[in-house]
């Protein structure tokens, strides 16, 4: 349920990563590998959210937006989703993931719900997951095909090892990774 706090999740766990700026960075590339996450009340700095995302008890919807872009751009794959209209979330501005979030948005990879929120730190269970990688999959497969996401997309993503529990479990931040790492791979094939 959108804007509900979600079983094992703490709010506000991984609520702000920007950029270190330092004088001294010999590179760009050094300048953008280097993030600042503010936990309470410490300040941890890590070379990648992926090492703090691994531990993750349940990925939240900001924090798989973050996976999605980044594992989908890596491998050159976003250019398989088009760039559509949309309207952005009213409740991602000042949010960590903002910008993977527009861009998952834009490219019809995620949506916002209906009233208009992302609702950014809610946490995922496998069947959203399976329902996300399912339309993209129907995106670049099968444009214009009309299913039934809610009932097609599970048994699809069960028998492509995508979700491995139950509908209701929460999906951890080191199985989204490995699930999003075998879609990637199932679309390049």
């Amino acid at each position: 349920m959108p804007g509900a706090g979600g079983k094992g999740m703490k709010k506000g766990l991984f609520p702000l990563v920007s950029a270190l700026i330092l004088s001294s960075c010999s590179s760009p590339s050094e300048f953008r590998s280097l993030k600042t996450i503010k936990l309470m009340p410490e300040i941890i700095r890590v070379s990648s959210p992926d090492t703090f995302l691994m531990q993750a008890e349940a990925v939240s919807r900001g924090e798989l937006a973050y996976i999605l872009e980044t594992r989908i751009s890596s491998r050159g794959l976003l250019e398989l989703f088009a760039v559509k209209s949309y309207t952005p979330s009213v409740d991602i501005s000042a949010h960590w993931a903002g910008e993977f979030i527009e861009k998952v948005t834009e490219r019809n990879i995620m949506s916002a719900f209906p009233d208009g929120g992302f609702y950014p730190d809610d946490p995922v269970k496998e069947f959203q997951l399976a329902i996300i990688l399912y339309r993209m999959f129907i995106g670049v497969a099968s444009p214009g095909y009309k299913s039934d996401v809610y009932n097609e997309s599970w048994d699809w993503a069960k028998e492509n090892g995508f979700v491995t529990g139950d509908r209701n479990d929460y999906v951890s931040g080191s199985q989204a990774m490995e699930s999003v790492k075998r879609f990637c791979d199932y679309l390049a094939n």
